[in-house]
C-alpha cells in the first residue's frame, strides 16, 4: 500500500481520537495532553495492520494466487472486503482474529465468493471471538452418525432414538474456564452456523430446548473454508 493512502488513513484516525477526547470534560486541555501519545500509537498500530495486509497479499502474488495490486484495486468486491477487515482489525489484539481476517479478505478474491456472502462473514468474524472459531472447528470434523457414547436418550411421540451432545463434545475439547461457552454456542445457533437436524424432542438428560444444535450447517463450513489460510 502507498505511503499516501496509509499517512491518509493514519490522519483520519488521529482526528477520530482527537474529536472523542474533545468531547471530555475540560477536553482542550486534556486533548492537548494525551493526543501525542495517542496519535504515535494509533498511528504505529495502524502500520503493523497494514503491513500484515501488505506482507500477505504480496507472498500470494509471489506464487500467483493473487494478481497484481491494480488489478485488486480495480475490484470493488475485493476492496469493500478489504476495507471492512481493515476496521474490524483496528478494533482487535488477538493476533489469531488478525489473521482470520487477513484471510477472509485474500480468500474473497481466490474463492470468487459473492460479495453479499463475504460481506456477511467479515461482519460474522468482527463479532465473533476465537472461541467461536474453534466451537465451529470442533463441530466440523464430527461424522454423519450419533454414536452412544456421545449421545442422550430422546423420545418424540412413537419415535425415539439418540441425540448428538454437540455442547459436551465442545465443552470436553475446548474447557470453558471463563463460562463464556454457551453464550459463543448461541450466538453460532442464532446466526444459521450450528443447527439441529434432530426433529423437536424431549429426552431424559435433553435440556428441554428444542432448538438445540448436534451438528455445524453449511453456512458453518463455508464460514471456516472463508477464514481458511490460503496458504
Amino acid at each position: 500500500m502507498k505511503e499516501s493512502k496509509k499517512d491518509a488513513i493514519e490522519f483520519a484516525a488521529a482526528q477520530t481520537v482527537a474529536a472523542v477526547l474533545e468531547t471530555l470534560p475540560l477536553g482542550s486541555l486534556f486533548s492537548r495532553a494525551l493526543l501525542a501519545p495517542i496519535e504515535f500509537a494509533e498511528q504505529q498500530r495502524t502500520s503493523r495492520v497494514l503491513e500484515g495486509f501488505a506482507t500477505d497479499i504480496a507472498e500470494l502474488q509471489s506464487r500467483s494466487r493473487l494478481p497484481d495490486i491494480d488489478s485488486l484495486a480495480s475490484s470493488e468486491r475485493f476492496m469493500a472486503v478489504l476495507s471492512s477487515a481493515f476496521l474490524a482489525s483496528k478494533s482487535t489484539a488477538d493476533p489469531d482474529k488478525l489473521r482470520r481476517l487477513r484471510n477472509a479478505v485474500l480468500n474473497t478474491h481466490i474463492d470468487n465468493v459473492e460479495e453479499i456472502r463475504a460481506e456477511l462473514f467479515v461482519r460474522l468474524l468482527d463479532r465473533y471471538s476465537e472461541l467461536h472459531v474453534r466451537i465451529l472447528e470442533v463441530a466440523e470434523p464430527l461424522p454423519a452418525f450419533v454414536s452412544k457414547e456421545r449421545s442422550f436418550p430422546v423420545v418424540d411421540g412413537k419415535q425415539s432414538g439418540v441425540m448428538r451432545d454437540l455442547f459436551g463434545i465442545v465443552q470436553r475439547a475446548v474447557g470453558d474456564p471463563h463460562g463464556l461457552l454457551m453464550p459463543a454456542f448461541n450466538d453460532l445457533r442464532n446466526d444459521g452456523l450450528l443447527v439441529r437436524t434432530q426433529p423437536v424432542t424431549y429426552g431424559l438428560n435433553d435440556t428441554g430446548d428444542p432448538t438445540r444444535p448436534d451438528t455445524i450447517s453449511k453456512l458453518g463450513r463455508a464460514f471456516l473454508f472463508f477464514v481458511r489460510d490460503p496458504a
